[in-house]
């Protein structure tokens, strides 16, 4: 559904809830909000955001933006968000309900009071209750936002801010989705600025406020995946590591007989045998087996460290083979996990690769480009068949 037409939708019915892109085909998605909330001003709107974009998504809040989420998500933080949109929406319409009824019963326009006097008594203290009923009477968390990956224990907060209409006078954030009490350990009188993990994985944190009043606020959760280094030296732990290697190439060739479909699959075993901290590479080596010829081949391949942690991080790699006139390049993500400092288990994947080959086919020459995708799995050395001589080779 475009802009246009979601305008339209609210104006012919009532939703419970809106979650709409920050970015969109003709105008940004906090406008887009404000006009909503012209139209439907108690709605929830979750605003999907890119990592980039937070800075926007924190001025979406500020204008009106029940919360966000940062994409790429995890299905279920979303509807996590969508049932707290929900939970609140029913809570505040309660309320609504509930206090249109006290007014209706104990209006002060149903009192009788002939005397001067005490109509203007009536007259100043229905002016008091109404400017007291127009305050929030419950702190909130505006603003909780955290890196989306650490690579140690501890995670650091971008930003963490609360508003009530009486002092914040705690801050509190816990790995549990229920709700502190005001007696509970760990309140803050300051905003903290980061948080410590006893082990790694994906963490979901909940941010809580306190105010004068002793009430405590709702939560604003966020996520982050913790991959603290590796007690084994660092990414070294990779040194000497083998994997099982599956290429597959898709593409097509163009030659003398026209345009035709090319592919094929080899399995190759590939071996991480040396960090380089200058150059940021992991030096490796290639072994395939020639079924037609019998013999193995092997290729240097460097894996340029692109971003992540020791246990967890994206490379890429481009390998030009002259006397065969072709070219392979791929990005992929290396992901391990380790105990005690030993590599327990490992999974290579590309994210993306390519292929350019320039054939001689009979005398014309065929050129080939396409696709490369690469699946990896780490080995035992005892189980890799490539002999002996030709690795020491």
């Amino acid at each position: 559904m475009n802009e246009g037409d979601a305008l339209e939708a609210l104006k012919g019915e009532t939703f419970d809830l809106s979650i709409v892109d920050l970015q969109l085909a003709h105008q940004d998605g906090i406008s887009l909000m404000e006009e909503f909330h012209l139209i439907l001003p108690e709605m929830p709107v979750i605003i999907l955001t890119a990592y980039g974009s937070i800075e926007s998504a924190v001025e979406a809040m500020k204008r009106g933006a029940y919360s966000y989420v940062t994409k790429p998500f995890d299905p279920r933080d979303l509807l996590l968000q969508i049932e707290r949109a929900l939970e609140d929406r029913k809570l505040t319409s309660e309320i609504e309900r509930l206090k249109g009824l006290l007014e209706e019963r104990y209006d002060f326009a149903n009192i009788v009071a002939r005397s001067e006097k005490m109509q203007r008594v009536l007259e100043v203290v229905s002016r008091i209750a109404k400017n007291v009923a127009s305050i929030a009477p419950f702190p909130t968390v505006t603003v909780f936002i955290i890196p989306a990956t650490s690579t140690s224990l501890s995670a650091p907060f971008t930003t963490f801010t609360a508003t009530d209409n009486v002092p914040i006078t705690g801050y509190l954030v816990t790995e549990s989705a229920t709700a502190p009490t005001a007696l509970a350990a760990g309140w803050s009188a300051t905003s903290p600025v980061s948080y410590s993990f006893a082990t790694t994985g994906t963490k979901n944190l909940y941010a809580w406020a306190i105010d004068a009043a002793g009430i405590v606020s709702s939560s604003l959760s966020a996520s982050v995946t913790i991959s603290a280094a590796s007690q084994n030296g660092g990414i070294t732990i990779w040194e000497g590591q083998w994997f099982k290697l599956t290429s597959k190439i898709t593409g097509s060739c163009s030659g003398a007989s026209g345009m035709v479909t090319d592919s094929a699959s080899d399995v190759g075993y590939l071996k991480l045998w040396k960090w380089d901290p200058d150059n940021k590479t992991l030096q490796s080596d290639l072994y395939e087996h020639d079924t037609t010829t019998g013999q193995w081949c092997s290729q240097s391949i460097s894996l340029l460290f692109m971003g992540g942690s020791d246990l967890d991080f994206l490379c890429q790699s481009q390998v030009t083979d002259n006397a065969a006139n072709s070219t392979e390049g791929f990005t992929a993500r290396i992901v391990g996990k380790e105990t005690a400092g030993v590599l327990k288990s490992a999974t290579f994947k590309s994210l993306g690769g390519y292929y350019i080959d320039s054939l001689d086919q009979s005398g014309a020459i065929a050129n080939c480009a396409g696709g490369l995708k690469l699946t990896d799995a780490l080995i035992a050395t005892s189980k890799v068949p490539v002999p002996i001589e030709v690795i020491l080779h």
